[in-house]
């Protein structure tokens, strides 16, 4: 399942980048990047040897983007790293996703509006150990777009992100409450 998303994202981001390509001067394409506060969720594992629960620090993350704002709409490929400390120890889990999403602004013409949307994506999870796996991840987000001027703008987000569970080689099964983050960026469009 998790190469198939893969499949899904590099499809829109050749279908992104052809529609950047061809688009008016009006709409157009868009770079940029967030920083993030992220309150991730507790991940609790199931094994032969029982069941537990990993509480995680709120951490910083970055995410850097690029898209095609048409008609109202953002369609954007959105690559977000964030870190968390496990509170019992020193480990961190790291997650690394690309998601491929839509977005809608409200009020497009005015200089600051509600925005709304959703993406998918592929998250690759590791620790400072051995732990390395992958699967995939889904977004919801609203918050508010402004206008700078005709190319930057910049946006504040609140995202939901459910990273989808899954049971790893050793037969661990590693399930996720709701991570949440917190984000607040530039976009330059040309």
């Amino acid at each position: 399942m998790t190469k198939n998303i893969s499949k899904i994202v590099v499809v829109g981001l050749i279908a992104t980048l052809g529609m950047i390509s061809t688009a008016s001067a009006k709409d157009g394409g868009y770079i940029g990047g967030n920083l993030a506060y992220v309150k991730q969720g507790d991940v609790t594992f199931k094994g032969e040897w029982g069941e537990g629960t990993a509480e995680y620090d709120n951490g910083i993350g970055i995410s850097v983007l690029g898209g095609l704002k048409k008609n109202g709409m953002r369609f954007e490929l959105e690559y977000l790293t964030h870190t968390n400390d496990y509170s019992d120890s020193d480990s961190d889990l790291k997650f690394n996703t690309i998601f491929l999403g839509a977005y809608k602004k409200f009020g497009k013409e005015s200089a600051t509006a509600p925005i709304f949307g959703a993406s998918i994506g592929s998250t690759k999870i590791t620790d400072d150990g051995d732990y390395d796996e992958t699967t995939t991840a889904i977004q919801l987000g609203g918050g508010v777009d402004g206008k700078i001027n005709n190319n930057l703008s910049w946006v504040a987000m609140l995202k939901l992100i459910k990273y989808n569970d899954y049971t790893s080689d050793n037969d661990l099964d590693t399930s996720f409450d709701m991570t949440i983050a917190v984000q607040g960026g530039i976009r330059y469009s040309f």
